[in-house]
């Protein structure tokens, strides 16, 4: 790819904090599904808490969202199509308030790995990372005043786990959701080799970090494959990842004020956004080789 792609694939992914995403083996499935989710739901709480609206902040909350709707989708069996939706929804609800202040970070992130780059000598590039920088401030400034509601969003959440009705959710019952997970991310990459839209490269990117996250949580039942799937579907969330994220920077460029050198990183970045979704989709197919029922029988229950 050459030395300017080395410098886009230097963005640094974020943090992760630590709090338990796998099931115990002294648990039953639906006891372990709903402690992982109260566990996520209080970190997420206390992150927020004390006003905190970091752009690590940010990050760990969404993060610990995405991990709370993996495990309602993995126990969707036990809990009904309208009692997901209406979870879903309220925890879509928080990742939306919390979204523009993410992709406001992002944004800032990706310009400065770029400007930061020795490559790249810019003329004057002062007064477009200002404006960058200033809609990143105001986001997180509005993000403040979010966090009563998303609190209480959290709050309801919290209070609807001990009522989920896991008890007769069981071992099989994590095979098939797990299995229809990575069959719908293998038919969607299927799709991104024939459809070079943004949308369904977004959709399969969603689907990854869904069976990550669902291969983290039943980690027990692949004693001998956990460690590889997880690392492997990692590496491709960290591409798809910087794919948006530069996505994201392009985007915003575009609907800015047109200067020499928004111009340019215009150009620098669409020349590497081809090559990031290239990549991402090669780890892709790579990863997503095995016919369902085959790799599904690698897990052991």
């Amino acid at each position: 790819m050459g030395r300017k792609g080395k410098a886009i694939r230097s963005f640094p992914p974020p943090s992760l904090k630590k709090t338990r995403l796998h099931l115990l083996r002294e648990e039953t499935v639906g006891q372990g599904l709903k402690t992982l989710a109260l566990l996520q739901l209080q970190a997420a709480r206390t992150e927020l808490q004390a006003k905190n609206i970091s752009a690590e902040a940010v990050h760990d909350v969404r993060t610990y969202i995405k991990k709370v709707r993996s495990i309602i989708q993995l126990a969707a069996p036990a809990l009904g199509r309208n009692r997901r939706d209406h979870l879903i929804e309220i925890l879509s609800e928080v990742s939306a308030r919390l979204a523009p202040i993410r992709d406001a970070d992002a944004r800032l992130q990706c310009l400065d790995m770029i400007l930061g780059s020795s490559e790249f000598a810019f003329s004057d590039n002062g007064a477009l990372r200002n404006g960058i920088a200033d809609i990143a401030k105001q986001q997180r400034f509005n993000g403040i005043r979010k966090i009563p509601k998303i609190l209480e969003l959290i709050k309801k959440m919290l209070k609807t786990v001990p009522d989920w009705p896991l008890d007769q959710l069981g071992e099989k019952d994590l095979r098939r959701r797990i299995l229809r997970i990575y069959r719908r991310g293998r038919t969607t990459l299927d799709l991104c080799m024939v459809n070079d839209t943004q949308e369904v490269f977004h959709s399969w990117r969603k689907l990854v970090k869904h069976l990550w996250y669902s291969l983290r949580i039943s980690a027990r039942f692949w004693p001998h494959e956990a460690a590889f799937l997880i690392t492997e579907l990692n590496a491709i969330s960290e591409f798809v990842g910087k794919e948006r994220d530069f996505s994201l920077l392009v985007d915003s460029l575009r609907n800015g004020p047109r200067t020499k050198d928004s111009i340019r990183l215009i150009t620098i970045i669409d020349s590497h956004l081809p090559t990031l979704r290239a990549e991402s989709l090669a780890l892709g197919v790579r990863f997503y080789e095995a016919k369902p029922k085959t790799f599904i029988s690698a897990m052991e229950i």
